[in-house]
């Protein structure tokens, strides 16, 4: 469990769900578009992002996420929503909810060494 410092808590709370979300969001290119898998949790507080639609969950997420997953997720996202709430070209899915208590595991080092950095 991270310590935060009243003073970088915003930055430091931005990293967590950067780190959380590269970790737990999937995007897989299909034939026409990508389906894009999010965590359950998302789905639970999908009011607080934009209407509540799915692919208002997933345009939020979009910014916390980086590389080629946060490319393929921009390019799917360019005209998509209509407003019936259809994705177009981006399939969206929510991930079961695992209730299981995770094994602790040491963070990958550049991952380490950027968080400490910050």
């Amino acid at each position: 469990v991270p310590i935060y410092d009243p003073e970088r808590l915003e930055q430091q709370l931005d990293l967590a769900s950067v780190y959380y979300l590269q970790e737990s969001v999937s995007v897989v290119p299909m034939k026409k578009g990508v389906t894009v898998n999010l965590p359950h949790i998302c789905m639970w507080y999908s009011n607080d992002f934009g209407r509540g639609r799915p692919v208002d969950v997933a345009r939020y997420c979009c910014q916390y996420l980086t590389g080629e997953k946060q490319q393929l997720l921009l390019l799917s996202l360019d005209g998509a929503g209509s407003k019936f709430g259809d994705a177009g070209s981006v399939s969206i899915k929510f991930s079961a909810y695992n209730w299981s208590c995770r094994t602790p595991t040491l963070l990958d080092e550049d991952l380490l060494q950027m968080l400490l950095s910050m």
